[in-house]
C-alpha cells in the first residue's frame, strides 16, 4: 500500500500530465510553448517513475537526496 501522501502527488501528477497532454495537442502553439510544456510532461513522467526506481538511484553516496 502506497503512503497517502505520495497517493495525493501522484493523483495530482496525473492530472497535471494530463492537462499538459491536451495543452500539448493544441494547434498552432509557438515552438517555445510546445517545448515548455514538453518539459513538463517530461518531468511529470519522471515523478511518477519514482516509486519503480531502485534504492540505489534514489541515493547518492549512501545517502538520501
Amino acid at each position: 500500500m502506497r503512503d497517502i501522501n505520495w497517493q495525493f502527488v501522484e493523483a495530482w501528477a496525473k492530472e497535471r500530465l494530463q492537462s499538459e497532454r491536451n495543452k500539448n495537442d493544441a494547434v498552432g502553439l509557438p515552438e517555445h510553448e510546445t517545448n515548455a510544456i514538453r518539459g513538463r510532461i517530461g518531468l511529470l513522467k519522471e515523478l511518477l517513475r519514482l516509486p519503480n526506481e531502485k534504492p540505489e538511484v534514489l541515493m547518492q553516496d549512501g545517502e538520501p537526496d
